[in-house]
């Protein structure tokens, strides 16, 4: 038997990002098959038994079958949520969702590939308290920070931060499940009003961090080993300057070389992490200070190629389609976690 060699996109239909990348992945020779798992179980077979280096089977997909003695390496995007037939009853759909997540989940996990990235390392990343407690341990600045929902306490941040603190999401920032109230929570300024109703800050777990001052913006791309970093210049665009996200097709982009030593520190958490992909979004203040801010790992980047020279693809290419190690065998059956994170 030969060496491995598709690489599985792991994936929905409408992802720019794949669609983007997998011309780049076939171009470099590689087998490609993307797959989205809410494919299963109704256009979708999974079969497969237990062997010592991780389960041998296949998922009989369409018309590309996936034989996973044949997977290299496994870029995990944006897959769907499992789907059943309709005439499915809805008080047996928790049980069907939860069955197959840990067949198709759990048979996935023991794969003996390369995963980029493995879904319980993006479950763990995605916690901000995480990954600021890690950042502050690699030696990177982060704002000053404060997660409560004691309205006391947030107005002692406040007025500790002579009223320059924003609030943000400690999740997907998305406001309802029902599509005509769903709302983009961006990051926003609070206002001493916006603390006075106890209610809403008791409500849940709220995130607020000082408001740090911005010369610009800086998203910070890993692949594997390499860093790609683009300034945002978002004090250049009104909309854009407490959140980049609102003004971002409006904003001058240009390439920044980050000082070796913060270069380092953005390697040390993505690896603490276990990531081998991440954005990290940076401030560089007007004093030429690095704040860290938080990190996506599995954040979007496709746009930086457009407005800038950097070469992303590239490097996810070469990540995706390194031969395997000698011996490689994944033993490492860490915790079923939901296959389920988001991007930004």
């Amino acid at each position: 038997m030969g060496a491995p060699r598709t690489v599985l996109v792991l994936t929905c239909d409408n992802d720019p990002h794949a669609d983007h990348l997998i011309p780049h992945l076939l171009a470099a020779g590689a087998r490609v098959v993307r797959y989205d798992p809410a494919d299963f179980p109704i256009q979708s077979t999974l079969s497969a038994r237990p062997a010592p280096s991780g389960w041998r089977g296949r998922i009989d997909h369409r018309a590309e079958p996936i034989d996973f003695d044949d997977v290299l390496s496994i870029w995990y995007r944006r897959p769907g949520q499992f789907r059943f037939h309709a005439g499915v009853p809805s008080r047996r759909l928790p049980f069907l969702r939860s069955e197959a997540l840990m067949g198709m989940g759990g048979v996935l996990r023991t794969l003996p590939c390369h995963w980029v990235n493995h879904p319980d390392d993006l479950v763990r990343a995605a916690y901000k308290p995480y990954q600021l407690s890690l950042a502050l341990r690699c030696g990177l600045r982060i704002p000053r920070t404060l997660v409560t929902n004691d309205a006391r306490e947030a107005r002692a941040f406040f007025e500790e931060c002579s009223g320059r603190v924003v609030y943000k999401s400690l999740g997907a920032g998305v406001l309802s499940t029902d599509p005509r109230e769903a709302l983009a929570l961006y990051t926003s300024q609070v206002r001493a009003e916006d603390l006075a109703e106890e209610a809403e800050v008791r409500a849940t777990a709220c995130l607020f961090q000082e408001e740090v001052a911005k010369q610009f913006e800086l998203r910070v791309t890993v692949v594997g080993d390499s860093l790609f970093t683009a300034a945002l210049h978002s004090q250049e665009c009104e909309a854009a300057r407490v959140d980049w996200r609102r003004g971002v097709d409006d904003l001058r982009h240009t390439t920044h070389e980050l000082p070796s030593a913060v270069a380092a520190q953005c390697l040390a958490l993505v690896r603490r992490l276990r990531l081998r992909f991440a954005a990290i979004d940076m401030i560089l203040t007007p004093d030429g200070g690095y704040v860290f801010l938080e990190v996506n790992p599995n954040g979007q980047w496709a746009w930086l190629e457009h407005v800038t020279d950097l070469d992303i693809h590239g490097a996810l290419v070469e990540e995706l389609t390194r031969p395997p190690t000698t011996g490689q065998v994944v033993a490492d059956l860490r915790p079923l976690l939901p296959l389920e994170v988001c991007d930004a």
